[in-house]
């Protein structure tokens, strides 16, 4: 389940209570609260909502910042009971979600729950987080038809959704809608190739439309993002407890690596090669290297992605394929004489290469050397495709 963030800003001294507290000095608890939220100290920050909601039961804004933060400590139960009394009549649309979520997710009661969300539907009809929702309590309850809608109005509502998707190819595959249920499916994976879910209800899907092969694959995607994320969760584990393990590190960025999670990788790479023994492994080291390099790329961070690739030549300058990454990045950051440089080197190193005189055309041409781009053009063999 998503944890919903609250953004709060506001700092202010808690001043000693009275017998009966008045309104201001509620006030400066909640504020105080607050300020201890930005800076997470959580536990200052629930003693003084509680403390905030002792004095001025009806402060529901109190008693919702306290679901989040019992929330976030999965303390369920004081949770769900801050929550309610956070789901006023006047309350945001998102109190009244964090009930029914609680109830659906946690409590396995989605019953009881409609209520909730339905409550959420009519306070803000255009919060898309309410219809998907409702949709699953729906699911859950067996309404198929009902939670189709509901469901349907939240990918409207939010088409960048994956799990909106995911949901409607839910409800689709129960009403027998299979078609349908596809579409959804994959327009669910066309927007998070990582969404484990939705290959496994396509392959039950294709399955069922006697397509075994295709639904084989998408099985098979399923098992292995699956068994990424639990060796993810693994390492993370592992690493928190002993973070000195410079291959453990490794593993884990190239398992980010193979789900695109570029931004991840990067953090797990570097913290790789920063632990790396001097002189022990070299070639794994150089391998990481040109992974990192390979991460700064895909974000565009291409100056950072050169100095990475140039101590890969540093180590490994033979490697004609290490030039090759190197130029590239210098071409990206519009540093196109040292791209031209290294593509001729890497061209000494493999003078067939045509692949690697494209380039150098390119190169040539972004420096304004027209005659040695079409040189470089000419001598490229024809059968090789243009990148």
């Amino acid at each position: 389940m998503r944890h919903i963030a609250l953004a709060i800003l506001a700092t202010m001294t808690l001043t000693r209570p009275s017998a009966v507290a008045a309104l201001p000095e509620v006030d400066e608890a909640v504020a105080a609260g607050r300020g201890a939220v930005a800076s997470d100290d959580d536990a200052r920050a629930i003693a003084l909502f509680e403390r905030a909601v002792h004095f001025d039961p009806a402060r529901s804004d109190a008693y919702y910042s306290l679901g989040l933060l019992y929330r976030k400590r999965e303390r369920w139960r004081d949770a769900l009971a801050a929550f309610r009394r956070a789901a006023v009549p006047s309350a945001p649309a998102e109190a009244h979600c964090q009930v029914g979520e609680i109830l659906t997710e946690v409590f396995a009661r989605p019953g009881e729950a409609l209520a909730h969300l339905r409550r959420a539907t009519q306070v803000d009809p255009d919060y898309a987080r309410s219809h998907l929702l409702l949709g699953v309590a729906l699911l859950r309850t067996g309404d198929a038809a009902a939670a189709r809608a509901a469901l349907q109005d939240a990918a409207r509502l939010d088409p960048d959704n994956p799990e909106a998707a995911y949901q409607v190819g839910v409800a689709a595959t129960r009403l027998g809608d299979l078609g349908a249920a596809l579409r959804a499916l994959e327009r669910a994976i066309a927007l998070d190739a990582l969404h484990a879910k939705s290959y496994l209800a396509m392959g039950a899907c294709l399955m069922r439309q006697g397509a075994s092969a295709a639904g084989q694959d998408a099985l098979n995607t399923f098992r292995e993002l699956t068994v990424q994320v639990e060796e993810i969760a693994r390492l993370e584990r592992v690493l928190a407890l002993d973070a000195s393990d410079a291959e453990l590190w490794a593993r884990l960025g190239e398992l980010r690596l193979a789900r695109g999670e570029w931004t991840e990788a990067v953090a797990s790479l570097e913290e790789a090669l920063s632990r790396w023994p001097a002189g022990d492994g070299a070639d794994a080291g150089i391998r990481y290297a040109e992974r990192l390099g390979y991460a700064y790329f895909r974000l565009a961070r291409y100056s950072d992605a050169a100095v990475a690739f140039e101590a890969v030549v540093g180590r490994a300058p033979d490697v004609a394929a290490y030039r090759n990454s190197l130029a590239g990045a210098y071409l990206m950051a519009d540093d196109a004489t040292s791209a031209i440089q290294q593509y001729l080197a890497a061209l000494e190193l493999a003078p067939t290469d045509s692949r690697l005189r494209l380039n150098l055309a390119k190169a040539y041409e972004l420096a304004g050397q027209d005659g040695n781009a079409a040189a470089a053009r000419a001598a490229a063999s024809p059968e090789t495709p243009r990148e």
